[in-house]
């Protein structure tokens, strides 16, 4: 598509275009140091001798890619910032904080009242977005002050993990918290209507 001058978005989601994993964190979940030496302990089967040819060949496809798409969108400051280092054209991209439309704020949308806080998770469940941390702090506070929480997105249907079902599991015996599921996208606003703080 490029090729033939055919416009082509990319929305970039995690960190595919500067960590294998993904998430730039080691495979045993602790932070990554980001530098050559933790990248190459996730390419085991990249032997040393091969390394250097890889390396180069990995960043002239990503710069390549960069400098091809006519719009990039991105959920952070730091993958916009990798991606105009990698060449492409500031004008190019655009940065949407979380993958929230950026009109979000300026439509200064009222809130469905409520009694007590409200609370908000919306993405995958897995290991990499923090939801365990965030439903053993709501089984703290559920006995103590009047608060909710809702949780939408889902389980990684593909991932072999039994992760999101353990989360399931702890999410379901939490007094105050709500299992949403999937949404329509346009519903957004909507949703955020409904919670205080995500």
């Amino acid at each position: 598509a490029m090729h033939t001058g055919i416009p082509c978005v990319i929305t970039h989601v995690d960190f595919l275009w500067s960590c294998r994993e993904s998430h730039l964190l080691r495979r045993d979940f602790s932070v990554c140091g980001g530098d050559k030496a933790a990248c190459r302990a996730c390419y085991p089967d990249i032997t040393d001798s091969n390394w250097p040819l890889f390396d180069a060949r990995r960043h002239r496809l990503l710069t390549l890619l960069a400098r091809g798409y006519s719009t990039h969108h991105c959920p952070s400051s730091i993958l916009e910032r990798q991606v105009k280092t990698l060449g492409a054209p500031p004008e190019c991209v655009r940065m949407f904080p979380h993958g929230v439309p950026d009109d979000l704020p300026a439509k200064r949308q009222s809130k469905t009242p409520a009694r007590g806080l409200r609370l908000g998770f919306i993405g995958r469940w897995n290991r990499i977005k923090g939801i365990e941390v965030f439903l053993r702090a709501m089984a703290l506070l559920t006995d103590r002050t009047d608060i909710t929480a809702a949780l939408y997105g889902e389980q990684e249907s593909w991932s072999k993990d039994a992760y999101g079902q353990d989360m399931l599991k702890l999410a379901s015996g939490i007094t105050g918290v709500k299992i949403m599921g999937k949404f329509d996208p346009a519903d957004i606003h909507r949703i955020h209507g409904q919670i205080d703080a995500l």
